[in-house]
């Protein structure tokens, strides 16, 4: 039942089911009082609790993060609800990415000197890919069409740190999943003035360039990419030179993303289909990744 739906003593009940590990991160950012890994102790499995303080901009994380619930490359909300013990506070209750994030991965591969092999590099486009375009379309893959009345988001804050990575005991290469909505623009929600301006220049394709960009930090192991898109005044003309050391298919993919003129750069839509036809063109070798680089 959703924590909303319940009575006082269940929601404090609810609440008590849990208890914190350890601190992931201090408050940063917007509204953001701080995120936690906790346990559930009925059953010891881990969440991540990260606590915000109640604005319209909390409220419309939650909206996006509700809506999005049912895609693999997207964070899964749990539950959203305001602490019982702080009623100032919103807590999210999501899913554990026990792998960290792409930014903290650049960072180990750094300190160890190692370049990341193409395959996990496409592995981690198509799914982000994947990802944008179940935002912006609602399309869950490259058979699927858009649904009817489907609510675009548009996520605006695509960079490694928001990039996580989760474990799968069915796969060689972890889950790379899309975290923090709490920029996110949402259509049909109505916003403060004062954030109108720019969600409403800021379009699925900025959602693209961010994502460009995060993928040439993983593919150079840096943290040098501007994520902010052209479209809102950033000069990035000297962002992206292709590079030799990948593959044609990748290069051609990365051009499209961080094309300057966002009315000639790729959609998500066309992305997602894109890097599916060049993976199986490119099939570069599978390699195995050493156990440290998961931390």
């Amino acid at each position: 039942m959703p924590f909303s739906q319940r009575s006082t003593m269940d929601q404090l009940s609810y609440w008590n089911e849990f208890e914190r590990v350890k601190e992931i991160s201090r408050g940063q950012g917007i509204c953001n009082n701080g995120i936690y890994l906790i346990r559930r102790r009925r059953d010891d499995a881990r969440f991540v609790l990260k606590s915000v303080g109640i604005s319209e901009i909390a409220e419309a994380e939650k909206e996006a993060l509700s809506y999005l619930r049912s895609h693999d490359s997207i964070v899964k909300l749990i539950d959203a609800f305001v602490a019982p013990t702080r009623p100032q506070t919103m807590a999210f209750i999501m899913e554990y990415c026990d792998y960290g994030s792409l930014h903290s991965l650049i960072n180990r591969i750094n300190r160890h000197n190692y370049r990341l092999p193409e395959h996990f590099i496409w592995h981690a486009f198509c799914s982000l890919s994947c990802g944008l375009a179940y935002m912006h379309y609602g399309i869950t893959d490259y058979r699927s069409s858009r649904p009817a009345h489907w609510r675009r988001i548009v996520h605006r804050d695509i960079r490694p740190a928001n990039i996580l990575l989760k474990s799968d005991r069915h796969h060689r290469y972890p889950r790379v999943l899309i975290a923090d909505f709490g920029l996110a623009h949402m259509s049909g929600l109505t916003y403060h003035p004062q954030f109108n301006g720019e969600r409403e220049r800021f379009s699925g394709r900025g959602d693209v360039w961010m994502l460009g960009c995060a993928m040439v930090d993983l593919i150079l192991g840096t943290s040098g990419m501007t994520p902010i898109p052209p479209e809102l005044g950033q000069d990035c003309r000297d962002c992206w030179a292709p590079s030799g050391e990948i593959s044609s298919g990748l290069n051609l993919a990365l051009e499209a993303c961080l094309t300057i003129d966002n009315k000639k750069r790729v959609s998500s839509k066309d992305l997602m289909l894109g890097l599916v036809e060049m993976r199986q063109g490119e099939r570069p070798k599978r390699e195995r990744l050493p156990e440290w680089i998961w931390g």
